[in-house]
C-alpha cells in the first residue's frame, strides 16, 4: 500500500521531503501559469514521485504571453507523463469567452498528446460538460469537486471520468473505483499528509484508492508493474505526430461512451 496526494500545487522541495516523511509516495502537482512550468518540471526531475501537470487555470489568463501555445507543446513532446492541468471555467471570474478558449486549446492539446486532464469548476460544470462532450475520450480528474449527482453523472458520461475530493459529501453517491483524494496544497489541506486524516475521515479503503490511482495513471500514460512509474523525458514521443491539432475539430459528432455512469446514484 501506498498513499498519494491526487492534486496540489508547486511547493518548495523540503515540503514534498517532508510531505514524503510522513508517508506519501506520489504527488499530482499542477503549475497553472507558464511562469511555474519549468519550475515544476524542475523539482519533478528531482523528486521521484511528482508527476507533473502544465495548464492555464482560468483565474491565471490576463497576463498570457502570445506564445504559451508554442511553448505548452514543445513541453508535451518533450515530457511523455506530463499531464494537462489545472484547467477549467469558473463563472465567478471575468472573461467567460476567454476562460473557454483557453480550455478548448488545452482540451485540444490533451486529445493530440493522449494525455489526462485536471479540470477545475466552480458555478461552471454544465458549461463545462457541454463543452466535454465536443471532445469524446479524455480521462479528466475533476479536482475538489463538489458538485451534485446529476452533475458527476453527466460528467462520467462525457468523460472517462474520476473525482478528486476534499470534502466527505460526494463520496456519498460516487462510485468507490472513480474517487481519489486530494490536499489542494498550499491551500486546501495545506500539506499533502493530511490526505491521509481525510480519507480516514471520508471512510475511504486506502486499497481501493491505490488501484484507482494506478488505474487514472495508466489510462492515459506508459506505466510498469502495479505502481507509477518516475517522471521520464524524451525527445521522440511517437503519440504527438498521430494527431494534427489544428485539423481536430472544434465539436465532433462522435458521442463519447457512458463510464460507469449508472453506479452515481
Amino acid at each position: 500500500m501506498f498513499y498519494f496526494d491526487a492534486h496540489c500545487h508547486l511547493l518548495p522541495r523540503k515540503q514534498f521531503i517532508k510531505a514524503m516523511d510522513a508517508g506519501i509516495t506520489y504527488f499530482i502537482c499542477n503549475a497553472t501559469h507558464p511562469r511555474n512550468w519549468h519550475k515544476l518540471l524542475d523539482v519533478a526531475s528531482t523528486i521521484t514521485g511528482i508527476y507533473p501537470c502544465i495548464g492555464i487555470h482560468p483565474w491565471y489568463i490576463a497576463d498570457l504571453k502570445s506564445d504559451w501555445q508554442v511553448k505548452m507543446h514543445l513541453l508535451f513532446e518533450k515530457y511523455p507523463h506530463l499531464m494537462v492541468g489545472e484547467i477549467g471555467l469558473d463563472t465567478t471570474r471575468p472573461d467567460l469567452s476567454r476562460q473557454a478558449e483557453i480550455f478548448e486549446f488545452c482540451l485540444k492539446t490533451a486529445l493530440k498528446y493522449r494525455r489526462a486532464v485536471h479540470i477545475h469548476g466552480h458555478e461552471s460544470w454544465g458549461l463545462i460538460t457541454d463543452i466535454l462532450k465536443c471532445y469524446p475520450g479524455l480521462t479528466c480528474l475533476f479536482h475538489r469537486f463538489s458538485g451534485t449527482p446529476s452533475q458527476a453523472k453527466q460528467l462520467s458520461t462525457v468523460t472517462n471520468a474520476y473525482f478528486s475530493l476534499m470534502s466527505v459529501r460526494p463520496a456519498r453517491y460516487l462510485p468507490a473505483e472513480r474517487i481519489l483524494v486530494e490536499s489542494d496544497s498550499p491551500d486546501g489541506l495545506h500539506k499533502p499528509a493530511r490526505v491521509m486524516e481525510l480519507a480516514e475521515r471520508i471512510g475511504l479503503d486506502w486499497a481501493q484508492l491505490d488501484a484507482n490511482f494506478c488505474r487514472f495513471l495508466g489510462e492515459t500514460m506508459p506505466m510498469k508493474g502495479d505502481a507509477p512509474k518516475q517522471l521520464l523525458t524524451t525527445q521522440d514521443d511517437p503519440i504527438s505526430s498521430q494527431i494534427n491539432l489544428q485539423n481536430t475539430p472544434i465539436c465532433s459528432d462522435k458521442q463519447s461512451q457512458p463510464i460507469n455512469s449508472e453506479a452515481i446514484k
